[in-house]
């Protein structure tokens, strides 16, 4: 889109929605973002956190360029259960959610060696073409590498393949592999260190959210 805003109109936009969080709710889900806000959620209901009586500080007013908001402290809860988060959802005071997102943290992986490699995780809810990294306590087979960015292909529940470009042919493996491996989405809205872990408290310390001046 060429449509651009100016910074004081983005920034109105932005009060406006965070406005509606005051005194709402974090709430973060397992398995696949559900197509629209309105939809029912879907999967297992992993945390939630109470969002301050003004849950976000005024947008920032810089000329030219996007506004943004830094959310402000949370009510800390603990993990409901232990499972990898897919999607979060912001929700007003009366739990209507009124805006959705992915989520990243580090999931367990395994990965087969085989032409092409075919990578394990259960309910991971990545799309064909979602951009990912690996990491490891061990060894990645001949063929992948530890920090670079991959994308998702030849996607399933629990598996699918890894592309060194969108849309492109999966990578094959060879040779030994060690260790635990780990995958992240690099396109999560909400970035988590780790898993959630049942009974372990999630400290979200920081989060802006951003309303572009350009094609908003």
């Amino acid at each position: 889109m060429t449509t651009k805003l100016s910074n004081a109109a983005a920034g109105v936009k932005l009060a406006a929605l965070t406005a509606l969080l005051n005194g709402g709710s974090l709430k973060i889900y397992t398995g696949s973002m559900p197509t629209n806000v309105e939809d029912s959620a879907t999967g297992t209901l992993l945390l939630t956190e109470a969002l301050s009586a003004t849950a976000f500080g005024a947008p920032s007013s810089v000329s030219g360029a996007d506004a943004t908001a830094a959310m402000n402290a949370v009510t800390q809860a603990n993990g409901a259960t232990t499972a990898d988060p897919g999607y979060y959802r912001l929700c007003k005071s009366d739990g209507t959610a009124v805006e959705q997102g992915l989520v990243a943290a580090p999931r367990a992986v395994t990965v087969t060696i085989a032409s092409p490699g075919v990578f394990t995780s259960v309910a991971h809810g990545f799309a064909n073409g979602a951009p990912v990294k690996l990491a490891t306590n061990g060894a990645l087979p001949t063929g992948l590498t530890a920090g670079t960015t991959y994308y998702v292909v030849s996607t399933a529940t629990d598996t699918f393949g890894l592309s060194a470009t969108v849309g492109g042919s999966a990578i094959n493996t060879s040779g030994t592999q060690s260790g635990t491996h780990t995958v992240t989405r690099q396109d999560g809205d909400l970035n988590l260190g780790a898993p959630i872990y049942s009974g372990q408290p999630v400290v979200i310390s920081s989060w802006t959210k951003t309303e572009p001046v350009l094609g908003a």
